[in-house]
């Protein structure tokens, strides 16, 4: 519109004259995440390996990982938010053709109980209920 008033011709910005999009706002559920796909892994000392829940670890960066099922990918969930006791502390980008995931964190873990619980996150943002991959869902 000038300042006279008069109006142009209606642009979109593509090349067939429309503007086309899709409205997302349904979160990931919690199945999202492959049964018994969610491991922790000590990599440091004398006892390595897979840990299992309410373990102690001598591993200040161990490796969280884990993988999101073909309908969760088909869904859209490109990353995983990781949080220590409800604290994001990073995030892990997810492999588009196998799903896999994992996350170390970038600085030591402190001396002390940890319960760790991750979350999918898809392509629009939306994210999911906190899940651990433990019975009592947290991983500490």
């Amino acid at each position: 519109v000038d300042k006279a008033g008069n109006e142009g011709p209606q642009v979109s910005g593509t090349s067939d004259a429309g503007w086309s999009f899709t409205v997302d706002t349904t979160a990931p559920g919690a199945d999202v995440f492959e049964s018994g796909s969610i491991t922790l892994t000590d990599a440091v000392g004398p006892v390595t390996g897979l840990v299992e829940d309410g373990s102690t670890i001598d591993d200040a960066q161990p490796v969280y990982a884990g993988k999101i099922t073909e309908a969760g990918l088909a869904g859209g969930v490109v990353l995983v938010n990781i949080y220590d006791k409800g604290e994001l502390v990073g995030s892990a980008a997810v492999d588009k053709s196998t799903g896999a995931w994992s996350f170390k964190p970038g600085s030591a873990l402190t001396s002390g109980g940890h319960g760790l619980t991750v979350s999918a996150v898809d392509a629009a943002g939306n994210e999911g209920p906190q899940v651990s991959g433990t019975s009592d869902e947290s991983w500490d």
